[in-house]
């Protein structure tokens, strides 16, 4: 469709974006195909898992499409589960990296995770320990970079896995 009608609508999101977004299909797919570009830097290949813990919004569909491009799968879940299902879901779908709503979601993990003294910037491990490293926000629930700078240096263990 890219090839045949580029400039036409494909993806519109009034509600769940930071700000109502409107997508051609040529925009989509380099959106998509940047994010797996980077995606793909963070270790992400064939046959990896990440996880996506969002909302249905465009930001997730172009997100687990970017997966999808690298013949990778996603383990997805609401943005709003226990933070304890989020874990576990991680952990037990072998994910390698995780993309969250945003940095709400990402400051209620680091809290929880240090009220609970687990390890890493989130609490997120692998069966074997491996602690997530990599961790992509889709969203910025309207937090300035300054907001953001904030958000890692009051929690230690988001600092030390930028």
């Amino acid at each position: 469709i890219t090839a045949h009608c580029p400039t036409l609508t494909a993806l519109t999101d009034d509600y769940h974006c930071d700000t109502p977004v409107s997508y051609t299909f040529s925009q989509v797919r380099d959106l998509i195909s940047n994010l797996s570009l980077h995606l793909h830097s963070m270790g992400l290949t064939t046959n990896s898992k990440a996880s996506l813990f969002a909302e249905n919004s465009a930001h997730w569909l172009i997100s687990d499409h970017a997966v999808q491009s690298l013949s990778a799968a996603t383990a997805v879940r609401g943005a709003d589960a226990p933070l304890d299902e989020l874990r576990y879901i991680y952990t037990h779908s072998d994910s390698t990296l995780a993309i969250l709503q945003g940095p709400k979601l990402l400051a209620k993990l680091a809290k929880d995770a240090e009220d609970k003294g687990l390890p890493g910037a989130a609490g997120l491990a692998s069966k074997d320990g491996d602690i997530c490293s990599n961790i992509v926000l889709i969203n910025r629930d309207k937090h300035t970079d300054a907001d953001l700078a904030t958000l890692i240096s009051s929690h230690p263990s988001l600092s030390s896995s930028k």
